[in-house]
């Protein structure tokens, strides 16, 4: 993720997010966000682009990455969260 993002999950998301085992819903999620970012992948290094194009959805590409990636940490958080305390 960026370094400059410092954007932290709210509580009320990181419950939401801390179900047992999986999710179809947020695999579904996570499969579309994989699909997109191969379609956008795929339109920036197309050889028709102008510099100022390519730039542009290079941008998209990372956006897309960014969200995925800040999708999976939030998820992370939740499991923490809620695992028991072991000593």
């Amino acid at each position: 993720m960026s370094d400059n993002l410092d954007f932290k999950a709210t509580d009320e998301t990181l419950r939401k997010l801390g179900f047992k085992g999986t999710n179809e819903a947020f695999d579904a999620v996570i499969a579309l966000l994989d699909t997109f970012i191969s379609i956008e992948t795929v339109s920036a290094i197309g050889a028709e682009l102008s510099s100022e194009k390519r730039h542009h959805q290079c941008g998209r590409v990372e956006a897309l990455i960014d969200y995925k990636a800040y999708l999976i940490d939030a998820r992370t958080q939740a499991i923490k969260r809620n695992a028991p305390d072991v000593v």
